[in-house]
């Protein structure tokens, strides 16, 4: 079976391409209400893992900081960017970084396939579009 982590990946182009065209509340918007969304669902299935599900995350991941190591916990809030276009690549990648991290503790636990070709590719593809717009700035 492979988990359905795509989504994720899919909406990543489109805020780099915003970011790239100086579209800030668009880029915003997909950071924020698609990618946050999908990496909040992954913590909150890791937050399962971790307590055997016998808690709730809370409202929002509120009880997340209890289960991420600290330099986790600090990188997630790292991702909550001001609408500023550097601020928000950071976050951005940042967001991919996590994401990434956490759907394998996901995809080791229950045996689900993970699409690595397809991360490598998007990541690969958001690199490049940062590179040109950004360099090493960030």
């Amino acid at each position: 079976m492979m988990i359905t982590a795509m989504s994720s990946w899919w909406l990543v182009p489109y805020v780099a391409k915003a970011l790239a065209r100086g579209e800030i509340l668009y880029a915003k918007h997909f950071l924020d209400e698609g990618l946050r969304t999908q990496l909040m669902s992954m913590l909150t299935w890791v937050f399962g893992i971790r307590t055997n599900f016998n808690r709730n995350p809370g409202k929002t991941g509120k009880h997340f900081q209890e289960i991420l190591a600290p330099n986790n916990w600090s990188r997630l809030l790292e991702t909550y960017s001001r609408a500023d276009p550097s601020d928000t690549w950071k976050g951005l990648l940042e967001m991919c970084d996590l994401f990434r991290e956490f759907v394998h503790e996901v995809a080791d636990k229950y045996g689900f396939e993970y699409p690595h070709q397809d991360d490598s590719r998007v990541t690969k593809h958001l690199l490049e579009i940062h590179d040109l717009c950004i360099g090493d700035e960030i």
